[in-house]
């Protein structure tokens, strides 16, 4: 196993460890604290939804900080972030009121936020910085959440079943120390620096006039190609000619690969006209450096290059920069919508379903966290699947699939029955939950599917909308903890009102549904074509 993927499955470790601390573990004793505080399930919710607002709100400024930072700093916040997970796993126990929950929910937030998905995907992401097998890394590092969501509850409850819910909090807290802290600060890494590169247009730097078409002189670009090898070695470069070979074979294979690639057809078309005239002159010198014969470029006398003549290396990333330069286009706004939608649903679930079981199947709590363990099992399998297929086949179309077959899952929890009218001697057909325990554990399996597969692919496709990745990323989990909030609270008001789940169950279906919807709409804003074979 090559250094790359001993570093990814290590960010995977470490956040699998930190969400089963911060997320989980809350999640799964919201029942025992609640008796033990004697909370209403309105009020126990609370703790939760500030997590995901200070989330939302540190998520942004995050990623803007993670793009500017250099990457081998991003580390220590990482290691800073660990350490507050654990010192609020030991100051749980000590917790008497709402307050002070609230107060811990801020610190884990805040710990996520230093330490979360995002800090960890741009360090792994500096070691896979050739695209190759970015998504399958990503999806691996998003594994981790589900990692710990199946294995963690069965644990967590069995613990709260042999002593407290303290000791469940003390025993996690020392588990994650030596497991998770440990051994990120001794062996978590960025990758280091490649050589310098020669300077790169920035995106407000207009491009410079080169000669195109016949007025190009091909020595000019030899010697340019031999001046950036000579600068980048610090050795002269005999075969400049061979550079020049090189760059022209790189440019024709980046190509090839961005025929498929999904950012040439995301981007809003604000340059079009500008990309279309830059691109024309690029093929123009191409065809010239294939035409010519190589003693013609030996040969040909260099003209006098002015102090700020481009360089071929420049021109292209100069146009590639420039393409970029949008960062919301209705592409990216509709993967919002998705990411927002399902967060919505998912979030009722994820935060009902446990105190569903065991309030109205009667379940214990050891027996209702297999639900929790059975979603967040098949979510695992589809993260890691999704990552690797998305090499292969377009992102949209798996993404259309995961959030259909999570809408059309619901048939396994709703049924339609028949009771005797109030007024008259007739029955009414409504619809309600079922009573049995198995169509629960089948859903949570079927569901687990799309859930993974959402929030992998919506991750693992950031990287082709181009540039600012951490912004992104942020901007995706901002969006993520917004909407869960916002959902997981109304379905607390609604149980709380109405005496049942079934409003917060009907909500959480109707949320997939709408994400379902917005997932069709971007599938048919870009063309869903298998993608180029992983070099």
């Amino acid at each position: 196993m090559t250094r790359r993927w001993s570093i990814t499955w290590l960010a995977c470790m470490a956040h699998a460890l930190h969400v089963a601390c911060v997320s989980t573990t809350p999640a799964v004793l919201l029942g025992p604290v609640r008796a033990s505080l004697q909370l209403s399930v309105a009020q126990i919710l609370i703790p939760t939804n500030v997590f995901r607002v200070v989330q939302a709100v540190g998520l942004l400024p995050l990623g803007v900080l993670l793009d500017s930072l250099d990457r081998a700093v991003i580390r220590f916040p990482v290691i800073l972030g660990l350490a507050m997970a654990v010192t609020a796993m030991l100051a749980y126990p000590l917790a008497s009121r709402l307050s002070h929950l609230v107060l811990l929910q801020i610190f884990c937030s805040t710990s996520l936020l230093l330490a979360g998905i995002a800090p960890l995907l741009v360090l792994v992401d500096t070691h896979f910085a050739d695209g190759t097998y970015a998504k399958t890394a990503t999806g691996i590092v998003l594994s981790g959440y589900s990692m710990a969501s199946c294995v963690a509850p069965v644990a967590i409850s069995r613990l709260e079943a042999l002593a407290d819910w303290q000791a469940a909090f003390r025993t996690m807290g020392a588990t994650f120390l030596l497991l998770g802290v440990v051994p990120v600060i001794l062996f978590l890494h960025p990758a280091p620096k490649s050589p310098a590169e020669p300077s790169v247009i920035d995106s407000e730097t207009p491009l410079p006039s080169v000669p195109t078409g016949s007025e190009v002189d091909l020595t000019y670009l030899s010697n340019q190609a031999r001046a950036e090898g000579e600068a980048a070695s610090g050795t002269p470069t005999l075969n400049s000619s061979a550079v020049l070979s090189r760059r022209v074979t790189a440019r024709s294979f980046a190509e090839e690969k961005s025929e498929s690639a999904f950012s040439s057809r995301v981007l809003a078309p604000i340059f079009s006209t500008r990309v279309a005239e830059w691109s024309n002159r690029l093929a123009s010198l191409r065809s010239v450096a294939m035409d010519t014969p190589l003693g013609s470029i030996q040969s040909s006398q260099q003209p006098e290059a002015s102090p700020r003549s481009a360089t071929s290396f420049e021109l292209e990333r100069g146009l590639e920069m420039r393409e970029r330069q949008s960062l919301l286009s209705i592409e990216y706004a509709l993967l919002l919508g998705v990411v927002g939608m399902f967060s919505f649903s998912s979030h009722v679930l994820l935060d009902q379903l446990v105190l569903f079981s065991t309030e109205e199947l009667g379940a214990t709590l050891s027996k209702g966290s297999w639900l929790f363990t059975l979603l967040n099992l098949f979510g695992l399998l589809a993260k890691l699947a999704s990552g690797a297929l998305a090499e292969r086949i377009h992102p949209s179309v798996l993404l259309l699939g995961a959030t259909m077959s999570n809408t059309l899952s619901h048939v396994l929890i709703f049924t339609l029955v028949r009771t005797n009218a109030i007024e008259g001697d007739g029955t009414v057909l409504h619809l309600a939950m079922r009573e049995t325990f198995a169509p629960y554990a089948l859903f949570s399996a079927v569901y687990g599917i799309g859930y993974g597969a959402v929030f992998s692919l919506s991750t693992a496709v950031l990287r082709d909308f181009g540039d600012r990745f951490a912004l992104r990323t942020s901007l995706n989990l901002a969006t993520l903890f917004a909407a869960g909030a916002v959902g997981s609270s109304i379905a607390g008001v609604f149980r709380t009102t109405h005496g049942t789940f079934l409003p917060a169950f009907l909500l959480q279906a109707g949320a997939a549904g709408a994400s379902a919807a917005l997932a069709l709409a971007f599938f048919l804003r870009g063309p869903a074509l298998p993608m180029a074979e992983a070099s």
